[in-house]
């Protein structure tokens, strides 16, 4: 992995020489070598360490604020809860409310925390596994590209001697413009940069970076170099695949540090006040092929790859006449680009409209004159020329505009609507309507007809200034609408009028049908439970908007509610006789259980004690009953079938077992009841060991679940004497409850087993927690830092004495094999081992330990500011923090298989986590 610096590198010239020796036989264009890369930076990886160190911290700070703002909302809801004083209650009340709106915003906080806290660390872990094998990538590549260059020298023939001249030098330019695209392309991203901020003793220094880094580059251009020598050797299809590669690598180097988007671009060669605009001129040729008008893009962009040639040569030669030479080119260029982008957006927009009356005529049954506007639309299509097609397309839409207001009008008189009319009709409709009140307005005044609901009322208006609105359109869509509209209330105000008293019935009769669901739910709610809850929903829809609907339609659809229901009555009510039906077979089936286990019990069949059934039967009786406790038609159906079937055997198989146990020998039994004999027997050894084994896991369960239980409760009492969160804790009991009900219903004890496993393991690092916090809160901050530094040394020195437990355990080379079935080396193991110590820098241990010092000292003298040394000492912890946190060589190093996990280093990450929080709260207020 490559080193983190903020110094500058140089990246030596990939090697191309056997390229340039074929190209030049061959008579070849030659290829351009990469740049030295001079101004590439090194990879940034700390300072995503640092930032994801620096969000942990955030996390921390965030929950111990919320928690904070718990207690005081508790403290407060207790002080409410018994204060008397009504005075007194109401003052405690408005703070109770402002501290429960401060818990919500700690929540809110910790939750943006940690959002970006997890963002972070998928961005380190990423990034993090892109670079972790770079030199060995590196290593790997140029090794191929020496063995082609071997290959090739030993290579006698030519492999293109019997391809055409012609489809050779065709199939080497595709080549090579494909090798030169994606070079230009590794170019460009070395001029890519984004910025990060690092925090040095306390001070905050923005650093840029290249989203590349020298490896990286090596790499790339070592694969185009392999692509290329892989061409020479007759396999195209290989090249082309190669270069293909190494454009999904770059996407791969370039993603890894800034996700899909570049945050800076910066372009060196140019003065800022000319690349400026020249990027705001790429940006709009690139919005000019979205839009669909690429022959223009195309164009303007030649004429930009020109004004960039000349400004590239003026920098070579006289750089400081480059802005005065070149800006009145580069502002005219910019407007002529900005004419083309506004002609463009013209004729978007307008084609636009355009489409939308074609959409218009078709719906006016006008499909020949929309055809005839579509082809003259078609004709008017010009990328190129964007002037001339906006004055074209700002023809057609107004010309159009004109004969689609004709066709409106002689639509209109075609079908007849006569708009003075339906004005009319609206005035009487207003005159009916208002004779319904004793005023003029049903808002003003009481209404008459008490029977009548008001949002049926309400109904009414909403139709009738709906329809007035739509007379002042001249749409005849709009027009057909408010003739529907005038036509329904007139027939909806009648039905009112003479059918009032529908709403009384209406009301009545669905009263009868809620009462009918409420009994079927008391009575035989587990009976066809679905088509219950679905029946339920829909009459509880028609509650709510029956009021404004036409009385006799709706009166007609409470009636065939109602008999809905009574039919689902009946049905469940048969249900629940199936039911018992099903229930009365079960219980002979169990019955018939009890017996066969009678007549197995105490015997010995095989090795194995026999004290009772515990077969296949139990199971099929149990799979039985769960179908019918669905209790709907179809599952009491399949139940009922179960049960009888199962019944048959089950008496059958006992009779056998009983013949067998009277007669004193097998011998006395026909062929098939030896059969079912034989059957029953090895059934009866699976079950019994089934239930050795269920009654073993159930003592383990019993024993471990209480001794956890109890560690529980004995870190929960000690947690709170600490002050600290005690909601996992809580959790943790509750969990073991609900393992102990599930257990006892299921008689399942494998996973409850496997899960206090972990809880175990839980207690343990909660154990540690409570143990090492409570020696922290007594360590003043230079203490707790030396406690602190220690412990992390304790790691490296356990990390470094790690290989001789694993020499202990056998040698490395038999015991660990890679997946290509390599043998790792003690060799690789050290390595590896120092690889993982050194993510604990001794400069960030002593670091955080003087400036711990510093701290305290600054702590104890009167007038010392003690900020600048606990911003160093917090600065050397998140480093630290971060490294130990989010590192891929770490993480493997915690699932290493020869110890019972790695108790130094989760004692580090909990101590630094710990110390945090100290030195953040030392200060006194």
């Amino acid at each position: 992995m490559p080193n983190d610096s903020d110094t500058l590198d140089v990246v030596p010239d990939s090697i191309s020489g056997w390229i340039e020796k074929f190209n030049k036989v061959k008579g070849w264009k030659p290829l351009d070598a990469p740049s030295s890369g001079k101004n590439l930076k090194l990879t940034p990886i700390h300072r995503f360490e640092e930032a994801h160190a620096k969000a942990s911290s955030d996390v921390l700070e965030a929950n111990s604020a919320k928690v904070q703002a718990q207690k005081k909302v508790d403290a407060l809801q207790q002080a409410v809860d018994a204060q008397d004083d009504p005075a007194k209650k109401a003052l405690a009340e408005d703070a109770l409310e402002a501290a429960k709106d401060a818990f919500e915003a700690a929540k809110a906080a910790d939750k943006t925390a940690r959002e970006l806290r997890n963002k972070m660390a998928t961005k380190l872990v990423t990034l993090t596994k892109v670079e972790e094998d770079l030199d060995k990538d590196l290593r790997e590549v140029s090794a191929r590209v020496a063995a082609l260059q071997d290959q090739l020298e030993e290579q006698s023939d030519d492999p293109f001697a019997k391809v055409p001249k012609k489809e050779r030098n065709s199939d080497f330019e595709l080549v090579q413009a494909m090798r030169n695209l994606v070079a230009g392309n590794i170019e460009k991203a070395r001029t890519e940069v984004f910025k990060m901020t690092k925090v040095v003793d306390g001070d905050k220094i923005e650093r840029s970076y290249a989203v590349i880094c020298p490896e990286e580059y090596q790499i790339l251009h070592a694969m185009l170099d392999e692509a290329m020598l892989t061409y020479l050797t007759g396999d195209v299809e290989g090249a082309k695949a190669g270069i293909n590669a190494t454009t999904d690598q770059l996407n791969l180097f370039r993603n890894a540090r800034t996700g899909a988007t570049i945050i800076e671009s910066r372009d060196d060669a140019f003065d800022t006040r000319l690349s400026l605009p020249l990027a705001r001129i790429e940006g709009q040729i690139s919005w000019l092929r979205t839009l669909g008008f690429k022959p223009c893009a195309d164009e303007v962009k030649h004429s930009l790859d020109d004004l960039r040639a000349l400004i590239d040569e003026t920098q070579k030669n006289t750089p400081d006449t480059v802005f005065d030479t070149h800006k009145d080119a580069v502002e005219e260029l910019a407007k002529t680009v900005q004419l083309q982008a506004d002609d463009a957006a013209f004729c978007v927009e307008t084609t636009k409209r355009i489409l939308k009356q074609i959409a218009t005529l078709r719906a006016m049954d006008a499909p020949g004159t929309a055809d005839v506007l579509s082809e003259e639309l078609d004709r008017v299509e010009n990328p190129t020329f964007l002037r001339l097609r906006r004055s074209e397309l700002d023809g057609l839409e107004m010309k159009w505009a004109t004969e689609t207001e004709k066709l409106k009008k002689l639509q209109a008189a075609q079908e007849q609507i006569n708009v003075e009319k339906m004005n009319k009709q609206l005035l009487d409709l207003r005159v009916k309507y208002a004779e319904m009140f004793k005023s003029s307005g049903w808002q003003k005044g009481a209404i008459k007809d008490k029977k009548v609901p008001k949002e049926a009322l309400s109904e009414l208006e909403m139709k009738l200034s709906t329809a007035e609105q739509l007379l002042q359109t001249d749409s005849i869509d709009a027009l057909k609408l408010a003739k529907a509209y005038l036509d329904d209330v007139e027939s909806f105000e009648t039905s009112l009028a003479e059918n009032s008293d529908k709403f009384n019935s209406i009301i009545t009769q669905l009263g009868l049908v809620n009462k009918k669901l409420d009994r079927l739910k008391s009575k035989y709610g587990a009976y066809e439970a679905g088509r219950t809850v679905e029946l339920a929903a829909r009459v509880k829809t028609f509650e709510n908007t029956y009021p404004a609907k036409n009385p006799v339609r709706s009166y007609a659809e409470i009636v065939g509610l109602w008999d809905e229901a009574v039919a689902l009555k009946n049905d469940a009510r048969a249900r629940a006789a199936e039911f018992k039906e099903c229930e009365m077979l079960a219980k002979s089936v169990a019955s018939e259980i009890r017996a066969l286990s009678n007549a197995m019990a105490n015997s010995t069949i095989g090795d194995v004690q026999i004290a009772g059934y515990y077969g296949r039967f139990v199971d099929d009786l149990a799979k039985a009953r769960q179908l019918a406790d669905a209790r709907d038609k179809a599952s009491l159906d399949d139940a009922k079938k179960k049960l009888i079937e199962l019944l048959s055997d089950i008496q059958s198989t006992t009779a056998v077992a009983l013949k067998r146990w009277a007669e004193g020998s097998r011998d006395a039994l026909s062929g098939q009841e030896l059969t079912t004999w034989t059957a029953l027997k090895s059934d009866c050894v699976k079950g019994q060991e089934k239930e050795n084994s269920r009654e073993a896991n159930k003592k383990i369960f019993d024993t471990e679940s209480d001794a956890v239980k109890a560690e529980l409760k004995k870190l929960l009492a000690k947690f709170s004497e600490l002050n600290l969160d005690i909601s996992e804790l809580d959790l943790a009991l509750k969990e073991i409850a609900s393992l102990k009900a599930t257990t006892k219903v299921s008689g399942d004890y494998d996973d409850a087993i496997k899960r206090l496993e972990k809880l175990k393991a839980d207690v343990a690092t909660y154990t540690i927690t409570a143990d090492e916090i409570g020696k922290l809160s007594k360590l003043n901050a230079a203490a707790a830092t030396k406690d602190c530094a220690e412990k992390l040394r304790s790691l490296v020195a356990a990390v470094k004495g790690f290989d001789k437990v694993i020499e202990k355990v056998g040698d490395v080379g038999e015991l660990v094999a890679t997946g290509s079935g390599e043998a790792i080396t003690a060799t690789d193991v050290k390595a590896y081992l120092d690889t993982v110590a050194g993510l604990v820098r001794d400069a960030d241990v002593k670091k955080l330990e003087d400036n711990g010092a510093l701290f305290q000292k600054a702590l104890d003298t009167a007038g010392s500011d003690p900020r600048p040394p606990r911003e160093a000492a917090l600065s050397a912890l998140r480093t630290l923090t971060g490294a130990l946190q989010a590192n891929a060589p770490l993480a493997h190093f915690r699932t290493q298989p020869f110890t019972g996990g790695t108790p130094e280093l989760d004692i580090a990450v909990q101590t630094l986590s710990r110390l945090e929080i100290k030195l953040l709260t030392a200060i006194p207020k």
